[in-house]
């Protein structure tokens, strides 16, 4: 199940398949497999964990109704929202510079100019009925998170990339980490959020469950977060996102020692982003 969106030329000469997808491959996150003619532009953020493709082939279409060009938006449901939010300017970016409008077979955005809050819309409403179909009479349940939780997890995860050029820029020695989605017995059922860090270097350290390294013997300890700040010197506050910032002058050569101490072992999993829904949606689709 996924939601799908067409595109319509705007004028009688638009813009060829061919120089699209040379759009695509230059632009970041976006790898492009096949030909023009039947071929995929897929988006992949190794960040974020979000994916989705703008599909290259013929769509079946009523003949009687105005041209839609050979590629289309496509993106699965059953996933968290943020999927959606992250692919939105995407969407606005190609429409944008090829200037084209679109046909919306779910029928939320009304006429041919792209709309980003119909689209929004449109993926939240088919997201809601394509779970509520595939968790019905499901007794298993999926792994999720409050949905700000997931939100906060992807702005940091987005937010990485200009935070560690801004560290490089400024010559402050701050290490950036992802924050890892993680399934342990440490928490049964739970999904945890952690960071990697053993405390040899700084670090801009975000709000998070656990943090986590690897041992000599190749498996993994961790500290809970709470313990971990009775042992933390005191931080600078990082304002968006928010974040506690511990330069590496900050941290002491004593603070790796003392963290291996609290280390304790443990086995996880790591949960990949779209694998995470949001509580508030598994919720309300169980309920019917």
């Amino acid at each position: 199940m996924s939601y799908d969106l067409h595109f319509r030329p705007r004028n009688a000469s638009p813009s060829s398949m061919d120089e699209m997808r040379r759009w695509f491959e230059k632009r970041a996150r976006y790898r492009f497999h096949g030909t023009p003619s039947s071929g995929q532009a897929a988006y992949a953020n190794e960040a974020t964990g979000v994916h989705f493709q703008f599909d290259f082939e013929a769509v079946d279409q009523d003949p009687e109704a105005p041209a839609v060009l050979p590629i289309a938006f496509n993106m699965n449901y059953f996933r968290p929202h943020v999927f959606a939010l992250e692919a939105e300017p995407e969407i606005a970016a190609f429409v944008r510079h090829f200037d084209l409008g679109v046909d919306d077979p779910q029928g939320v955005i009304a006429g041919i100019d792209y709309d980003g809050a119909g689209f929004l819309r449109g993926w939240d409403e088919g997201n809601r009925a394509a779970s509520r179909i595939l968790l019905k009479g499901n007794d298993e349940s999926p792994w999720t998170l409050p949905s700000a939780d997931i939100a906060s997890t992807w702005r940091w995860n987005i937010a990485t990339e200009a935070l560690t050029k801004h560290m490089d820029d400024e010559l402050i020695a701050c290490f950036v980490p992802r924050i890892l989605l993680l399934r342990s017995d440490l928490a049964p059922g739970r999904v945890l959020r952690a960071v990697a860090w053993d405390g040899s270097c700084g670090i801009l350290l975000p709000e998070v469950d656990l943090v986590v390294r690897s041992n000599n013997e190749g498996g993994l300890g961790y500290i809970w977060m709470q313990d971990l700040t009775a042992v933390l010197p005191p931080s600078n506050a990082w304002p968006d996102p928010p974040a506690r910032m511990l330069p590496v002058e900050q941290l002491g050569d004593a603070l790796p020692a003392r963290m291996k101490g609290l280390f304790q072992p443990f086995q996880a999993t790591r949960l990949e982003t779209g694998q995470v829904l949001d509580a508030e949606l598994v919720a309300s689709s169980r309920a019917g």
